[in-house]
Protein backbone atom coordinates (compact mmCIF):
# COMPACT_ATOMS: atom_id res chain seq x y z
CA UNK A 1 0.00 0.00 0.00
CA UNK A 2 3.14 2.26 0.72
CA UNK A 3 4.11 2.11 -2.98
CA UNK A 4 0.97 2.87 -4.44
CA UNK A 5 0.02 6.21 -6.01
CA UNK A 6 -2.56 7.58 -7.30
CA UNK A 7 -5.84 10.42 -7.89
CA UNK A 8 -9.36 9.41 -6.55
CA UNK A 9 -12.15 11.47 -8.53
CA UNK A 10 -15.31 12.10 -7.80
CA UNK A 11 -17.54 9.49 -6.25
CA UNK A 12 -14.31 7.17 -5.62
CA UNK A 13 -13.37 10.09 -3.09
CA UNK A 14 -15.72 8.63 -0.90
CA UNK A 15 -13.26 5.92 -0.47
CA UNK A 16 -11.22 8.51 1.80
CA UNK A 17 -13.92 10.69 2.91
CA UNK A 18 -15.24 8.05 5.19
CA UNK A 19 -11.92 6.85 6.76
CA UNK A 20 -11.57 10.79 7.97
CA UNK A 21 -13.32 11.52 11.18
CA UNK A 22 -15.32 14.38 11.79
CA UNK A 23 -14.10 17.44 13.15
CA UNK A 24 -14.75 18.11 17.36
CA UNK A 25 -17.02 20.64 17.52
CA UNK A 26 -14.72 22.95 19.29
CA UNK A 27 -12.31 22.39 16.45
CA UNK A 28 -14.97 22.85 13.87
CA UNK A 29 -15.83 26.48 15.11
CA UNK A 30 -12.48 27.12 15.74
CA UNK A 31 -11.94 27.09 12.14
CA UNK A 32 -15.59 28.52 11.26
CA UNK A 33 -14.85 32.04 13.69
CA UNK A 34 -11.79 32.16 11.69
CA UNK A 35 -13.37 31.92 8.35
CA UNK A 36 -16.50 34.17 9.66
CA UNK A 37 -13.81 36.86 10.77
CA UNK A 38 -11.72 36.71 7.18
CA UNK A 39 -15.09 37.50 5.44
CA UNK A 40 -16.27 40.22 7.16
CA UNK A 41 -12.65 42.14 6.58
CA UNK A 42 -13.63 42.10 3.41
CA UNK A 43 -17.10 43.04 4.15
CA UNK A 44 -18.69 39.62 2.76
CA UNK A 45 -21.79 38.71 4.84
CA UNK A 46 -23.62 36.33 3.37
CA UNK A 47 -22.30 33.17 2.14
CA UNK A 48 -23.74 29.81 0.32
CA UNK A 49 -23.17 26.16 1.60
CA UNK A 50 -23.80 23.54 -0.77
CA UNK A 51 -24.60 19.95 0.38
CA UNK A 52 -25.28 19.53 3.88
CA UNK A 53 -27.05 17.44 5.82
CA UNK A 54 -29.08 17.86 8.94
CA UNK A 55 -26.46 17.47 11.78
CA UNK A 56 -24.52 19.81 9.69
CA UNK A 57 -27.29 22.44 9.60
CA UNK A 58 -28.46 22.02 13.10
CA UNK A 59 -24.96 22.50 14.38
CA UNK A 60 -24.55 25.77 12.18
CA UNK A 61 -28.36 26.69 14.00
CA UNK A 62 -27.22 26.39 17.06
CA UNK A 63 -24.06 28.51 16.68
CA UNK A 64 -25.95 31.36 14.87
CA UNK A 65 -28.75 31.19 18.10
CA UNK A 66 -25.90 31.25 20.41
CA UNK A 67 -24.85 34.28 18.82
CA UNK A 68 -21.30 32.89 17.76
CA UNK A 69 -22.07 32.75 14.47
CA UNK A 70 -22.78 35.84 12.85
CA UNK A 71 -22.53 34.89 9.14
CA UNK A 72 -25.35 34.28 7.23
CA UNK A 73 -25.97 31.31 5.75
CA UNK A 74 -27.95 30.05 2.76
CA UNK A 75 -27.53 26.32 2.57
CA UNK A 76 -28.09 23.82 -0.22
CA UNK A 77 -29.17 20.13 1.08
CA UNK A 78 -27.52 17.00 0.14
CA UNK A 79 -28.47 14.61 -2.61
CA UNK A 80 -28.84 11.51 -0.20
CA UNK A 81 -32.21 9.73 1.18
CA UNK A 82 -32.10 10.81 4.48
CA UNK A 83 -31.61 14.64 4.55
CA UNK A 84 -33.90 14.66 1.37
CA UNK A 85 -36.50 12.76 3.49
CA UNK A 86 -36.50 14.69 6.46
CA UNK A 87 -36.30 18.45 4.98
CA UNK A 88 -38.37 17.99 2.10
CA UNK A 89 -41.89 17.10 3.58
CA UNK A 90 -41.27 20.23 6.01
CA UNK A 91 -40.26 22.90 3.37
CA UNK A 92 -37.43 25.38 3.21
CA UNK A 93 -36.17 26.66 6.78
CA UNK A 94 -35.70 30.08 7.82
CA UNK A 95 -34.50 32.19 10.43
CA UNK A 96 -32.47 35.48 10.59
CA UNK A 97 -29.35 34.25 9.44
CA UNK A 98 -30.15 30.80 7.99
CA UNK A 99 -31.91 30.12 4.62
CA UNK A 100 -32.21 25.78 3.76
CA UNK A 101 -33.81 26.28 0.66
CA UNK A 102 -31.63 24.50 -1.84
CA UNK A 103 -30.75 20.93 -2.76
CA UNK A 104 -26.83 20.57 -4.85
CA UNK A 105 -26.75 17.57 -7.17
CA UNK A 106 -23.83 17.01 -9.12
CA UNK A 107 -24.16 15.53 -12.98
CA UNK A 108 -20.40 15.23 -13.74
CA UNK A 109 -16.79 16.58 -11.98
CA UNK A 110 -14.56 18.58 -13.42
CA UNK A 111 -12.68 19.59 -16.86
CA UNK A 112 -9.00 19.45 -14.97
CA UNK A 113 -9.68 16.10 -13.89
CA UNK A 114 -11.44 14.70 -16.77
CA UNK A 115 -14.22 13.75 -14.98
CA UNK A 116 -16.55 16.30 -16.89
CA UNK A 117 -18.41 14.39 -19.23
CA UNK A 118 -18.23 15.43 -22.95
CA UNK A 119 -20.24 14.56 -25.85
CA UNK A 120 -16.98 14.59 -27.85
CA UNK A 121 -13.24 13.12 -26.45
CA UNK A 122 -11.02 14.85 -24.23
CA UNK A 123 -8.40 16.52 -26.87
CA UNK A 124 -5.53 15.04 -24.68
CA UNK A 125 -7.37 11.95 -23.88
CA UNK A 126 -8.09 10.23 -27.15
CA UNK A 127 -11.29 7.90 -26.44
CA UNK A 128 -12.17 9.20 -23.08
CA UNK A 129 -15.27 11.35 -22.43
CA UNK A 130 -15.05 11.66 -18.78
CA UNK A 131 -18.51 10.57 -16.99
CA UNK A 132 -21.77 11.00 -15.37
CA UNK A 133 -21.80 10.97 -11.44
CA UNK A 134 -25.23 9.74 -11.59
CA UNK A 135 -28.07 7.93 -14.10
CA UNK A 136 -30.28 9.82 -16.13
CA UNK A 137 -33.66 7.92 -13.59
CA UNK A 138 -31.28 9.48 -10.77
CA UNK A 139 -31.85 13.11 -11.42
CA UNK A 140 -35.08 12.69 -13.25
CA UNK A 141 -36.91 11.54 -9.70
CA UNK A 142 -35.33 14.27 -7.67
CA UNK A 143 -36.36 16.72 -10.33
CA UNK A 144 -39.77 15.13 -10.46
CA UNK A 145 -40.07 15.29 -6.37
CA UNK A 146 -38.73 18.95 -6.21
CA UNK A 147 -40.77 20.44 -9.13
CA UNK A 148 -44.55 20.63 -6.85
CA UNK A 149 -42.04 22.23 -3.43
CA UNK A 150 -40.55 25.39 -3.14
CA UNK A 151 -37.06 23.86 -3.10
CA UNK A 152 -34.66 25.13 -5.47
CA UNK A 153 -32.59 22.70 -7.15
CA UNK A 154 -29.11 23.57 -8.35
CA UNK A 155 -27.00 21.14 -10.48
CA UNK A 156 -22.91 20.93 -11.08
CA UNK A 157 -22.90 20.24 -14.41
CA UNK A 158 -19.46 21.10 -16.48
CA UNK A 159 -19.30 19.13 -19.76
CA UNK A 160 -21.82 19.67 -22.29
CA UNK A 161 -22.71 15.96 -21.95
CA UNK A 162 -23.72 16.60 -18.45
CA UNK A 163 -25.20 20.30 -18.82
CA UNK A 164 -27.58 18.46 -21.92
CA UNK A 165 -28.70 16.06 -19.77
CA UNK A 166 -29.65 18.46 -17.00
CA UNK A 167 -31.64 20.82 -19.09
CA UNK A 168 -33.75 18.14 -20.78
CA UNK A 169 -34.28 17.58 -17.23
CA UNK A 170 -35.06 20.58 -15.79
CA UNK A 171 -37.19 20.99 -19.24
CA UNK A 172 -39.28 18.55 -18.55
CA UNK A 173 -40.87 19.15 -15.38
CA UNK A 174 -40.46 22.88 -15.71
CA UNK A 175 -42.40 23.62 -18.59
CA UNK A 176 -41.61 27.07 -19.78
CA UNK A 177 -41.47 30.28 -17.53
CA UNK A 178 -41.82 29.91 -13.87
CA UNK A 179 -40.36 31.61 -10.67
CA UNK A 180 -38.62 28.04 -9.52
CA UNK A 181 -35.28 29.42 -9.89
CA UNK A 182 -33.49 26.16 -10.31
CA UNK A 183 -30.16 26.68 -11.87
CA UNK A 184 -27.45 24.79 -13.83
CA UNK A 185 -23.88 26.03 -11.85
CA UNK A 186 -20.75 26.43 -14.02
CA UNK A 187 -22.50 25.45 -17.11
CA UNK A 188 -18.93 25.48 -18.24
CA UNK A 189 -19.27 23.89 -21.75
CA UNK A 190 -22.24 24.15 -23.43
CA UNK A 191 -22.97 22.79 -27.16
CA UNK A 192 -25.12 25.31 -29.26
CA UNK A 193 -27.74 23.10 -29.83
CA UNK A 194 -28.30 23.57 -26.11
CA UNK A 195 -28.14 26.87 -25.49
CA UNK A 196 -32.56 27.50 -26.09
CA UNK A 197 -32.88 24.59 -23.60
CA UNK A 198 -31.89 27.88 -20.67
CA UNK A 199 -34.58 29.21 -21.39
CA UNK A 200 -37.11 26.77 -21.61
CA UNK A 201 -37.76 27.21 -25.22
CA UNK A 202 -37.56 23.65 -26.41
Amino acid sequence: MAGLRGILIDNAERLVFRQVPALRSAEAWVRLDSAQHRCFAQGLTTVTDPGLTKPEIDWLDSMQRAGRLKMRVYVMLRDNKETLDYYLPKGPYKTDLLYVKGVKAYADGALGSRGACLLAPYADKPGWQGFLLSSFAHYDSLAARLVGTDWQLCTHAIGDSGNRMILQVYNKYLKGKNDKRWRVEHAQVINEQDFDLFGGRR
